[in-house]
Parts: C-alpha cells; structure tokens; sequence
C-alpha cells in the first residue's frame, strides 16, 4: 500500500540516480589540448549562469560552437579531511580520506583515492573534443597517508614523486539521452604526492573543453542551428534534463531529429488471425471443427488460402480434404512445430512457446511438397541405424553469479543501491551467462546421480559421443569425477572460479550405455585447499545410433550417409521403419516434404505390429557426425495438438498513435489502471494503456520476450506522433522464473559485478545510443492482483489531489539493514545526489549483528522497528530499504514484520 502512494516521487528519484556520472566509463585519450588561439577566444560569445545544485561546485563560463568553458569554485574551507585507522600486518595505520561536498572518489586499484567532481555537457553531435585548463589556483598542504583503493595482491603501483592524478580534467565517455549528445567531464581539483605526503587542492579550476569537428564518429552531422523538421520534445522529459546540463541553453541547438526507428519484426496482419502455440518439436494436427472450437467460421474459409506464419516466415502445410475447396469439420491441417529455444541456450528462459499465425482467404498459402516414394529396390543404400541426440536439461536453479564474464584484470566498485562503477575500462557491464539456469547443485563433498533415458539404442561397434556441462558456482578451484552407468569414469573435471566446464564430444563405446535408463553419476569430493567447492550440472547431451524403432508409434529419424569404399555416398536411400501399433502410418520431412505411395505390412519379425518400407532421396546433404532431425514418421493418432486462441488485431505500429505516457499492463489489469490513465489525460497529458500481449504479438512475431518491449518503446519514440513519450509505467509484477511464477509484465536482466544477474527496468528505455542514459522515465506498479492494483491507482490519484498537507512532502526516510555495505550505500546516495539540500532526510540504520538485543521476545516490537513506524507514520515522500528481506518483511533486526503494517501503521490511512 505504501508503495502505491509513494510511486511518483520514486519515479523522478529512481530516474536521477540512473545518471550518477560515476558509472560512466573513463575513455582513453583526454590529455590536455593545444591552447586555442586568441581569434578563438575574440570569437566567444560568453555566457554565464549559476550551477543547479546537482552541480554545485561548477559553473559555466561561455558556450559557442567552438566550444564550452566552465569552471570549478571550491573554497579551501569546503575541503574536508578526515583520519581512520586501518588494520594491517603490522598493526594499525592512520589514513586520510579528503572529500568535498559532492564529490564522489576515483576508484582505480592500488591508487590513493580521491574526490573528483562530474559535470555534464550537452555538445554536437559530429565533433570530437580537446581539453585545455585556462587557469588553476591551488594551494599546497601536508597530509598523512590517504587511503588507498583496494587492489589485487601485486597490483599497487610504485609509489613516486609526483602529484597525481596526472590531468586535472577528463573525458568521461559520452553518450544520448533522446537526440541530444552529452558529454561528462570529470575534474580533479585534488592531487596526492605519497613521495612528500603532501596535496595540492585546487580551489578554482577553468577548463575548456573545444570541439573538433569531425564526422569519423559514426553519427550524423548537427547543423549550427536548429535542423528544419525538427520535432517539439516533452517539456517534462526537458525540464529534467535541462537541469541535468551546465548549459542547457545550447541542447536544443545541438538536438539532432529523431530517426526512423529501423525495422522491428513485422507485425501480424489486421485481419483476424488464430495464434497457434506448440511446447514441443513434433508433427501437429488442427482439424476444422477444433479451430471451429476456438471460434472461427469455418464456412467462410476458403481451405486453399490457409496459411501459417512463424517468425515472418510463411511455414509449409498440408490441409487434408482440401480439394474440392470447402473447409469440412475433419478437414485438417497438418504442420512440422518446432518449440522455442533460446538465444544462447537450448530452454529459453522466458517462454517454452513458439507461436505460429494462421490466416486465410488474403490469397494462397504455401504447401507442403508431395514426393512419391521409390517403389524399386535398385540403386539404394540400406540403412539399419541412424545418428541422433538426445539432450536432457531441467530447469531447477538460478544462479546469478557474482563475477562472471569479466576480464583479466576488470574491477568494480560499489557506489550504491547494489550498482557498480568499473575502476579502468572502457566497456559496458560484462554480457549475461549463456545460461542462469541448472539441473543440481553439488556442494563439496557431495555425490549425485542423473537419470536420462536413451530410446532405440542400436547394437554396434560404432562411437556415441556424451558431452556434459558443469558451471562453477563458488569463486575456487573445483575437482570432480564424472561416471557412466558405474561402468566407466568419463573424465576428471578440474577448473575454476565461476566458470564453465564442459566435457566435449567424448568418444565411448556404445556398449558403456543402456537402452532405456541412464546413470550419470557426479562425484564432488572436494579438496584440502578449497574451502568451499559448489559445482552446478547445466545439461547431459547424447549422441548415439539408434535403430529405426517407433516408440509410442513415433520415429523422428535421419538419414546418415555412409560413404562405400571409393568415397562416394549414395543420396538414395532405404530403410525399413517397424514397430507401429496400426498400418496409417505417415512419412513427413522437416523442410515441408510430404510422402506418399507406400504401404505399412504386417511386421513377421513382431506380431501385431507393423512396418513400412521407405526408398528415397535425401532432404539434403548431411555430415555423418550430424545427428539433426530430418525426417518424422508416426500414425494418424499421434500427430501432436497445439493450443489455439483467437488473436484480436493491435495497431502498435500505426504511426497516427501519440503519447505522453505508456502504461504497459498485463490484460488482467487494464480495467483497473484505465482511470489513472483518465486521469493522466484530465491533467493534459496523452495517455495510452498497453496490452503486454499486444506488444509480443507486434514486436516479437507473439513469443514472450522482454526485448520486445524495449523494441515498441524505441518504435513508439522514433514513429509516434510528437513529442515522444515521457512517462513508461509497467503495471504487474515479475519473477526471476517467469515460466512457473507469477509473471505479469517481466524485466530485462543485467549483469552486474559484484552481485550477478539483476532485474533492471531501467534498460527498456535505454534505446537511444550504446549507454545507460534514459530516454523515457520508467516505473513498475508490481501488482499481483486486480486489488493490488486498484488500491495503487486510488492512492496515486488522491495524492496528487487531496494528500494532506505537511512536512512530510520534503521527508526521505533512508532505512537500511545490520550490515556496513548497506549503511554506506544509503550515505552514498544521500551525499551523491545532494538529497539533504531538498529533502529533511532521517536515516534509520539497524544495529550490527553483534548488538542485537537477542531476549526480545518475537511478538514484541523491537526498538528498532518502532523508529521504523514513527517513520511510516511521520509520513514521507519517498521511502528506501536497502537490506535483508523477502515477501512482507525486512528481516534486519526485524526492521518490519508481516504484522506491522494492519497493526501500527496508521498514516498509510491517509
């Protein structure tokens, strides 16, 4: 409840802390220019205006096309020093720590730190930039040891005589927010000399940062004035940014028009269409009185027109009954539907559904090709077995692992709200795992076995192949066996670190496995050196020959060619398919081949079942070592049932569309957030709810993805009516396992050093440019029920309209839980984003571990909850947690219980 009162200001906060200038990578190359001539400086027009106070210490001097000149204003009197003792081997040792107010700290390893300053630029858009200090006034000071940032053992660099940082400005990396090209500059008014324990602090600074014009940056030239078309901006998004730059008077100047967004995946026709869903890979079957079923006219449905379309692609078929062109009740239409796998695994770890489109009566629709099958025995190659795979894999497990897919030598460092800043490189936060999810997890010493079934195995002396993958899940050395069937020991696996570790294409005598049940037996014994060793088992794959034996009246087969004794291979083929249950039995090729002409016999060998004999030519050419699907046969009865629904056509992509604010929602709520979206539009704005679905159905051809919800924010801001969107509001909640949790509108996930995979909305409207700059404010209503999001709309509403007066408008209630790490990110991002010159700030911080009162019993109110509901009942604007909990509580020090908010909690009432 409280959340729901609370979401506008957390939308404007949650938008600020987005552009903290320290989590912009530092880019090569930003030693001071050449000085400008003085026909340079005769031409500058000056400027000047005072600094907002999220630049406090800066101001700026003049900006011209030439350039933009600031300067940094720190009375000596503002520089702080403060003295701490740190334990080290030889005991303890007093450092210094020297700040100023918002300044934030460099953070390279092994070197002292010190505080800095960041301001930010709006420049060209087709120039590149040179910095050039025009005057510096600094005074000099002795200073004990300043504590040093944290290194790798080794890593501290050699202590010499010289002041450093080097450059008292640098270029931080640029970026986009909308058409707008900004750049931060990072100033550096104190330097260390660990040589003569002295500083230098500068109290003035000026700087001038000159552009370069250039058109080798890959973006497109910005004409000196305003260019003809271009398109009015939200006053809302440019209120906020506008206060974000030193000198905003020149952005609108600067802005570039908005580009066409390029093309997202095509959208499904206007015309009514039956979206049809498959889970698995397999033959399937829809008869005319089951789409009947689902509500279609079947009498209206010219057969020959049908269609199916997956990914924008038409997809063959065969329509039984077809030819005397009306759509009969046991008509049917028959498909190869391939389940969903993922980007860079084989379970997608949004969706188990592909979606394909069916259509008619806009024309034909593309059909299966019928191929008789050969008839003689002349001049074809007998197969008696084929390569296959079988890959087993479930889902049981997330990880989201802490150091992954980071380089030699990257570092990071928290500055707040579980964020990171990298210390020295250039690139982005490192990619995402592969895969998050596993099958096990194995913590030293530990042993587990793993079924998995192989079907058909054939009797031969031919090689399987078996590949296993492991993941580190502990930061240490790992060391395992790895046993087959208790019959062999495949490998011992040694690696290390959050890593993978697969055992690949192992060659091993079929006779090592057993048709039907499998053993795969994992042996994590640990080691003497290693503390702790947790492995995880991701997926088994088996490659292996299998007879032509349907099981359950089923046979997804392949030919694999086997060259004779000159090198040649045969393209024709035959094989005998046994062990069906009646004689219907249908051949079907994967590629849209359809073949008929043969006749399913009596099977001798097997009374009561029955065998077809199938002579032809390969789909295609294959590697003998490819175990790929190519051709499926089955009876008529096992053809697989997808799921069909009627779609209702969207208009996403019409152009004639315009908003200021995008409410995305899944369809359970839209009747209850469409007031506040009435509201929205009584206050001036265009406001516009969105059906999730309709987003993956226009955007992502109706597969679940979030990706595609940042591909319909990227459209509607490049092709709706101006001025773009502003505000994005997700209504529903999420879950890390989307597939069997509550999921109503999901997340996009990063990788975040230091903490793992994490939830970030913020990456939707991330679309303009490669960086982490918002091009539209993003918020989350996480609704689980319509009441959920009822109440939110009711209590945003009544706060913008008749919330009581009081102090509590300018009151920030900062809580964090028993640990350091989560005290110093609350001061963090109260002293980073200057939250005490705007807000009364209270902090509440729970007590360390070691001074917990532990005789209070459960069922009363510890001290430190009661500060946390004077707080809640004080009233406050914002309200920020940062620590331990799950569910209705904050576990710290029993900070908040389930009973707490029914029972004490009396403002929310309000």
């Amino acid at each position: 409840r409280t959340t729901a009162r609370l979401w506008l200001p957390t939308l404007f906060i949650i938008f600020f802390f987005c552009l903290d200038f320290g989590a912009l990578p530092v880019r090569n190359g930003s030693a001071a220019a050449a000085p400008i001539t003085s026909r340079d400086q005769r031409s500058r027009t000056t400027t000047t205006r005072r600094s907002t106070v999220l630049q406090r210490n800066v101001e700026l001097v003049s900006a011209t096309a030439q350039g933009v000149t600031i300067q940094l204003l720190i009375p000596e009197s503002d520089f702080r020093f403060n003295s701490s003792n740190t334990e080290t081997e030889t005991g303890k040792v007093e450092n210094q720590t020297i700040s100023f107010s918002n300044c934030r700290f460099t953070t390279e390893p092994g070197t002292p730190r010190l505080p800095v300053q960041t301001t930010l630029l709006a420049v060209p858009a087709d120039v590149d930039f040179q910095l050039r200090i025009v005057e510096k006034r600094f005074s000099t000071r002795s200073a004990e040891r300043i504590v040093y940032t944290p290194a790798p053992r080794g890593a501290t660099q050699p202590q010499k005589d010289r002041f450093s940082p080097d450059s008292l400005a640098e270029i931080r990396e640029d970026g986009w927010m909308r058409e707008n090209r900004i750049l931060p500059i990072q100033l550096n008014p104190v330097q260390y000399n660990p040589v003569r324990r002295e500083v230098r602090l500068y109290h003035r600074l000026v700087v001038e940062v000159r552009f370069i014009k250039t058109l080798t940056r890959g973006v497109k030239a910005s004409p000196s004035a305003i260019p003809s078309g271009l398109r009015p901006e939200s006053a809302a998004y440019n209120a906020i940014f506008n206060n974000l730059l030193i000198n905003p008077q020149n952005a609108e100047q600067w802005r570039l028009p908005i580009a066409r967004a390029p093309s997202a995946p095509s959208a499904p026709s206007m015309h009514p269409q039956y979206k049809i869903s498959v889970t698995e890979s397999g033959m399937y079957s829809i008869t005319a009185s089951e789409l009947a079923a689902a509500g279609a006219d079947i009498t209206a449905i010219m057969p020959r027109t049908l269609k199916l379309i997956n990914r924008g692609n038409q997809v063959p078929i065969f329509v039984r009954g077809e030819g005397d062109d009306k759509f009969d009740p046991t008509d049917e239409i028959i498909f190869y539907g391939e389940r969903q796998h993922g980007e860079n695994s084989y379970i997608d770890p949004f969706t188990d559904e592909n979606v394909y489109w069916l259509s008619w009566n806009s024309g034909p629709g593309s059909r299966m090709v019928t191929k008789t099958a050969f008839t003689g025995t002349s001049d074809t190659q007998d197969h008696k077995l084929f390569l296959t795979r079988a890959h087993f894999e479930k889902d049981n497990t997330f990880r989201r692992f802490r150091d992954v897919n980071l380089a030699e030598g990257q570092t990071y460092e928290e500055f707040g709200a579980g964020l990171q800043t990298r210390s020295f490189t250039l690139t982005e936060l490192p990619a995402l795992p592969d895969d998050s999810w596993f099958w096990a997890q194995l913590t030293a010493p530990a042993s587990k076995s793993f079924n998995f079934m192989l079907v058909g195995l054939a009797n031969t002396a031919r090689p399987a192949t078996l590949r296993v993958s492991l993941h580190g899940r502990s930061n240490t050395g790992h060391d395992c066996d790895i046993w087959l069937n208790d019959k062999i020991r495949l490998e011992e696996a040694r690696w290390t670190g959050e890593t993978k570790y697969q055992l690949q294409n192992q060659e091993l005598s079929q006779s090592f496995l057993q048709d039907g049940r499998n053993v795969l037996q994992i042996m994590n014994p640990g080691s003497p050196e290693e503390l702790i060793d947790i492995i995880l088992l991701n997926w088994i794959q088996v490659d292996y020959w299998r007879n032509f034996d349907a099981k359950s009246d089923v046979l997804p087969f392949a030919i694999t060619p086997f060259p004779d004794e000159t090198g040649a291979v045969n393209p024709n083929f035959e094989v005998i398919l046994k062990n069906f249950s009646t004689p219907d039995i249908e051949i079907y090729g994967i590629d849209g081949t359809r073949y008929d002409g043969m006749s399913a016999l009596v099977d001798e060998d097997a009374p009561g079942t029955y065998r077809i004999i199938f002579r032809s030519t390969q789909i295609r050419p294959k590697d003998e070592k490819d175990p790929a699907v190519q051709y499926i046969a089955l009876t008529r009865n096992q053809f697989r049932k997808p799921k069909i629904s009627v779609d209702t056509p969207s208009d996403l992509r019409g152009t004639h569309n315009g908003a200021d604010h995008i409410t995305i929602t899944h369809a359970k709520f839209i009747n209850d957030v469409q007031p506040l979206a009435d509201f929205r539009n009584q206050q001036g704005m265009r406001s516009k709810v969105v059906d999730v679905q309709d987003i993956y159905d226009e955007f992502n051809h109706g597969i679940l993805n979030p990706n595609a919800i940042r591909e319909f924010l990227k459209y509607a801001y490049s092709n709706w009516q101006p001025p773009a969107p502003t505000y994005v509001l997700l209504v529903g909640d999420t879950h890390i396992d989307i597939k069997n949790n509550i999921n109503f509108v999901p997340t996009i996930r990063v990788q975040i050093p230091g903490y793992g995979s994490s939830a970030s909305d913020h990456q939707f409207v991330t679309f303009r440019g490669e960086d982490s700059f918002p091009d539209m404010l993003i918020g989350r209503m996480p609704a689980n029920t319509r009441v959920d999001a009822r109440i939110f709309v009711e209590r945003t509403i009544n706060h913008e309209t008749s919330s009581p007066a009081g102090p509590w408008h300018k009151r920030l209630l900062m809580l964090a839980g028993s640990d350091n790490t989560f005290h110093s990110q609350i001061d963090r991002l109260i002293s980073r984003n200057q939250l005490r010159n705007r807000y009364e700030t209270e902090r509440i911080y729970a007590p360390y571990k070691d001074e917990l009162d532990l005789s209070i019993d459960e069922s009363v109110i510890t001290p430190i909850a009661r500060q946390v509901i004077d707080g809640f009942n004080n009233g406050a604007s914002l309200i920020n947690y940062i620590g331990h909990g799950g569910g209705g509580i904050w576990s710290d020090s029993r900070m908040l219980d389930f009973e707490d908010p029914e029972q004490n909690l009396t403002y929310i009432s309000q």
